[in-house]
């Protein structure tokens, strides 16, 4: 994967500091630094890890504003983001990366998504890499993804969450063609935190118990877990199955039903 030109960003702030050094044990277990730098974010604390340097932004602004100045810092044409969270499983699907990697390289790709959801309809390129269509739900989605990192600045508006960005940058994202994603996930994971809570599927894995997460957070409910389970079959069969013209308006009517709710 040295052939691509990437710095590999972990976002994350000081108050998730009891997931840094389980998820660097997973990450750097299953996917051994290559030639690409790795960085870990956050506000104030600069801990030491093996092959990790830390950026330190201070106190937060806004979260957009915070992702400008840390892709100011890093080097390299693109960036890979993962969230402190994501917890691997197993190694990276080598051949479906060598796929993401050549798309980078060969079509000078402006985004990549490695998660398969939402489920690319457009062009193929490779056997398992497609477009993400225009008007697509979730065009933009940060995390586990390849970003060339002047399209990810064009997109950031100061002011937006994540979750602002992931909704209006999709919008915003029609200007720009070159948008891909796998179809079917790259890495397998273990999503820990959901909500600022424990997922509970993750409660009984030996390295968070061992950690201090389950004493730093509250766990989820089953309630929460089934709710979040259904929101995710419930996305899959969305960008799987509605047509992509009907995606920005139903993901409005819905916008629509919840804050009338």
């Amino acid at each position: 994967m040295e052939d691509v030109d990437y710095s590999l960003i972990v976002l994350s702030c000081d108050k998730y500091q009891a997931l840094w050094e389980p998820f660097f044990l997973r990450f750097n277990k299953h996917w051994p630094p290559q030639n690409e730098s790795r960085y870990l974010v956050t506000n104030y604390l600069r801990p030491e890890l093996e092959g990790v340097k830390t950026i330190s932004i201070g106190e937060d602004l806004d979260w957009s504003s915070n992702l400008t100045k840390v892709l100011s810092s890093v080097s390299g044409e693109y960036v890979f983001i993962i969230l402190e969270d994501v917890f691997l499983k197993e190694p990276p699907n080598y051949d479906r990366m060598a796929e993401v990697m050549r798309c980078l390289r060969e079509t000078n790709a402006n985004y990549v998504n490695t998660k398969g959801v939402p489920t690319p309809r457009g062009k193929y390129y490779d056997k398992h890499v497609r477009e993400v269509t225009k008007g697509s739900h979730y065009r933009v989605s940060l995390g586990n993804a390849f970003w060339k990192k002047e399209i990810l600045l064009k997109l950031l508006v100061v002011g937006e969450s994540p979750w602002e960005f992931e909704r209006n940058g999709t919008v915003r994202s029609d200007e720009f063609d070159k948008f891909f994603g796998t179809t079917d996930d790259v890495l397998s994971y273990h999503h820990v935190m959901i909500g600022g809570k424990v997922a509970r599927d993750v409660a009984d894995l030996d390295d968070v118990k061992r950690s201090q997460i389950l004493t730093s957070f509250i766990t989820m409910s089953r309630y929460e877990q089934i709710k979040h389970e259904l929101a995710i079959v419930r996305n899959r069969f969305f960008s799987r199955y509605v047509p992509v013209i009907f995606h920005q308006f139903f993901y409005e009517c819905f916008r629509m039903m919840v804050r009338k709710a």
